[in-house]
């Protein structure tokens, strides 16, 4: 039974299903026996043999010997009102000839399966995401572009079928939402074949390629450069119009089948596709004498580090109508521990690993949330068989206008050294209590030795001891959440995503022993403590020696541990 729309009814007797009737008839013939009469040829249509007049549509079996063979295709027959049209439509079919495959009429048999379920599903293939919907706004000597969100937050549509294990078409690594980026395009006439790229820009999230089939000037590039929602144009000239197009593109991965160590293996195949121009236009010109520029955006941190202001900016995209009494807020929220599907090498074996994800919110002021992004920070070790990525970026993103003005957020990553050790810490201060300061010392680590510094914020903490042997509150002064306590420890991989928190340790950072939440002051001295790890950071306690009773604080000493001014705050 045939049943496209897998709704129990066979697609012959089912009004949902395409009217068609395929091929009625198949008929093989060499030059000699070849109709060539209107009546020999429409009999033939019809499956019947023209000498012998006896019906048989699929009689013609495989020549004995080769010879100049003509095939005939037959559909029909279907009536046609008068100047109406029939549209016949013909599929040519080609196979790989190879063992993996089955004989070669069986994997054509296979495709040609495939292709009448496109067709019935009517003509459901991988495609572009629609375009966001443009708006151009003139001003003196420029035009400012903006665009919504649309693009990236529809459905891939060819999933519903794909991700069904009981469909045909099932391909385990096709994903929902592939909105990878944007085009930015100009026209002087809005002609086919008469369009400029300006400029592209995509999701900074580690994916990044370049479509080599099509020329320079309008390749399709992901750069990593972070996704954007307005453009200002200042190539122009006032009273000339202009056309204007934003396309989108995105990225997906289907299914190959190929052989690895004789072995047939299904890998992902990256695939892309670019969504047509849809043309607006524009013609800039002078300001009124009466206009008014909108003031410089105020900036506020209502809660955080204050510093993540200084990397937000704005674009007006209507200037005559941007509110002073509709605040935008912007809200992140950070980092947290998420899985994403990693793929090694070619080999088709796949892995879960998991990685430290930024997010960032934009709301109203309602403070009804109208726009999202997020970044996962790909660890130096989390590629398993691959290179490791690292991004420039804890997030870089330009939101949808709201209330005509659309934020732009870039918060760049540290670019801390992969060749020598350095500390996230700059320092403790000893705010009540006798406890020499001179003892507390920020302790370097490389980069790759230290699998919890995906949990760094780059703010301050505040320590307060409840008694000489712990346990202790940690604060952070910027956001004002208290860090919990979790038996972290920086040589168990399985621990890292216990990371943002703090513990007490013994040995050393790299190799550390006795985590726990209270001071060990007795015993050998590798396994005393020594250090204080808070968030990605650890801090010698007795200088790099360990405690002892002879030197403790005191219940209810507070003391600050000091951030690195060297690197940037992550967007907690």
């Amino acid at each position: 039974m045939w049943d496209v729309d897998f709704d129990g009814t066979p697609d012959w007797r089912d009004p949902s299903e395409i009217p068609q009737l395929g091929m009625t008839a198949f008929k093989r013939f060499t030059l000699n026996l070849e109709p060539n009469k209107d009546n020999e040829r429409y009999v033939t249509l019809a499956g019947y043999n023209f000498k012998t007049m006896v019906y048989e549509p699929f009689a013609d079996t495989a020549p004995a010997s080769p010879d100049d063979q003509r095939f005939l295709q037959c559909s029909g027959p279907f009536e046609i009102a008068p100047d109406s049209t029939a549209t016949v439509l013909v599929g040519i079919i080609l196979a790989n000839w190879k063992d993996i495959f089955g004989t070669p009429d069986s994997a054509l048999a296979q495709i040609d399966g495939t292709c009448q379920f496109i067709y019935d599903k009517n003509w459901l293939l991988p495609g572009p995401p629609s375009p966001p919907t443009l708006t151009c706004i003139p001003s003196d000597a420029q035009i400012t572009l903006v665009w919504d969100n649309k693009s990236e937050t529809e459905p891939d549509p060819y999933y519903d079928i794909v991700s069904d294990p009981n469909s045909p078409l099932y391909d385990p690594f096709y994903r929902q939402y592939d909105f990878e980026g944007y085009g930015i395009w100009k026209s002087l006439t809005g002609k086919t074949g008469d369009w400029q790229l300006l400029t592209r820009c995509d999701l900074y999230n580690g994916i990044v390629f370049e479509d080599t089939t099509q020329p320079d000037s309008i390749r399709i590039k992901a750069t990593d450069n972070g996704v954007l929602h307005s453009y200002v144009d200042t190539d122009v000239r006032n009273g000339f119009t202009y056309y204007y197009a934003v396309t989108a593109f995105d990225y997906n991965e289907v299914k190959y089948d190929t052989v690895i160590d004789t072995i047939p293996t299904q890998i992902p195949k990256p695939i892309w596709f670019e969504s047509g121009l849809v043309s607006v236009q524009a013609s800039p010109r002078r300001d009124p004498a009466n206009y008014v520029e909108p003031g410089k955006p105020i900036y506020e941190a209502l809660m955080g580090n204050d510093s993540l202001v200084n990397y937000l900016d704005v674009v007006y995209s209507d200037p005559l109508n941007v509110s002073a009494d509709k605040p935008i807020y912007i809200e992140f929220g950070g980092p947290s521990y998420t899985k994403s599907l990693m793929y090694v090498e070619l080999s088709g074996d796949s892995v879960w690993e998991t990685i430290p994800v930024y997010k960032i919110r934009l709301l109203d002021e309602n403070e009804q949330v109208v726009d999202s992004a997020s970044i996962g920070i790909t660890l130096r070790d989390s590629l398993v068989g691959k290179p490791p990525v690292s991004f420039d970026y804890y997030l870089k993103n330009g939101f949808s206008p709201l209330n005509n003005i659309s934020p732009i957020v870039s918060i760049p990553r540290n670019h801390m050294s992969l060749t020598e050790d350095f500390s996230i810490y700059g320092g403790a201060e000893v705010v009540s209590g006798s406890y020499p300061k001179s003892l507390l010392v920020p302790m370097k680590m490389s980069y790759s030795a230290n699998i919890g510094l995906w949990a760094f914020r780059g703010n301050e903490y505040e320590i307060t001891w409840q008694s000489p042997t712990g346990p202790v509150t940690v604060v952070d002064r910027s956001v004002g959440d208290t860090i919990p306590f979790k038996h972290f420890m920086n040589n168990d991989t399985t621990t890292r995503d216990s990371a943002e928190c703090w513990c007490f340790l013994g040995g050393s950072p790299q190799n550390p022993r006795n985590v726990a939440d209270t001071v060990v002051t007795t015993g050998p001295s590798a396994f005393r403590t020594k250090y204080i790890y808070i968030n990605g950071g650890y801090l010698a306690l007795a200088g790099g020696g360990p405690m002892s009773d002879t030197l403790l604080p005191s219940a209810g000493d507070q003391w600050i541990v000091k951030t690195n001014d060297t690197y940037v705050p992550a967007p907690v």
